[in-house]
C-alpha cells in the first residue's frame, strides 16, 4: 500500500497546507484540524462530508451480499436475462485496462498517480488509491469534492464510475483540475 506516500503529500482540505504528523492522526499547522490515521490509512474527512456515508455504507453492504441485486433482477427473470446479453463485462473492463495501462505508462516513471474512487482495486504499485470508503487497497480515506491535497500535486488523475455519483460533479472536475 502507499499509504505512508499518501501521508507526506496529503494537506488540509480546508487551507492546503500539508500535515504534520503527530501520533495516529494528522495535524493542520494552518488551522488545527486533526484526521486520524487508522490502520495506517489517512481518514481525511471533513464533518461535513459525513452526512449521508452511514446510509451510503449501508447500501454497499446490501449490494455486496447481493440482496438488491436480487430483489430487483431474480435470478430467471426477464431483466436478469436481457441485463446478462446486453452487459458484457469482461469486454469493457479488458477495453478499459489497456487504455488506463497506456495513460500510466505515458505518465512517465516516477509520476505521481491518484486513483480517485479507486474503491478495493489497485491499478499498480504507483497509483495513490483515494476514496471515500476504507475498502482494502485505499491509502486515503476523503471525500473527493474536496481533495487534501496541494495544488499540481499529481501527474495523473484517473478516476472510474465516480462522477455519476457525487452530488456536484462540477466540483469534483475542478478539484481534479486542481490537483494536476
Amino acid at each position: 500500500m502507499n499509504s505512508a506516500k499518501a501521508v507526506l503529500i496529503a494537506a488540509c482540505p480546508a487551507c492546503r497546507i500539508k500535515f504534520t504528523r503527530k501520533g495516529d492522526s494528522l495535524f493542520c499547522p494552518g488551522c488545527g484540524a486533526e484526521y486520524r490515521i487508522i490502520n495506517g490509512v489517512p481518514h481525511i474527512i471533513p464533518l461535513a462530508s459525513l452526512k449521508g456515508i452511514s446510509a451510503k455504507l449501508e447500501l454497499i453492504d446490501e449490494l455486496e451480499k447481493g440482496s438488491l441485486i436480487r430483489k430487483f433482477f431474480p435470478s430467471g427473470t426477464f431483466l436478469n436475462n436481457l441485463a446478462h446479453k446486453i452487459y458484457e463485462p469482461e469486454l469493457f473492463v479488458d477495453l478499459a485496462k489497456k487504455r488506463l495501462l497506456r495513460l500510466i505508462k505515458e505518465a512517465g516513471p516516477g509520476a505521481l498517480i491518484l486513483d480517485l474512487g479507486s474503491g478495493p482495486a489497485r491499478i499498480g504499485p504507483e497509483t495513490i488509491n483515494f476514496d471515500i470508503t476504507p475498502f482494502k487497497n485505499v491509502d486515503i480515506v476523503g471525500d473527493g469534492l474536496i481533495l487534501p491535497f496541494q495544488n499540481g500535486t499529481f501527474d495523473l488523475v484517473i478516476s472510474r464510475a465516480v462522477i455519476e455519483h457525487v452530488e456536484a460533479p462540477e466540483i469534483l472536475i475542478g478539484e481534479i483540475h486542481r490537483v494536476l
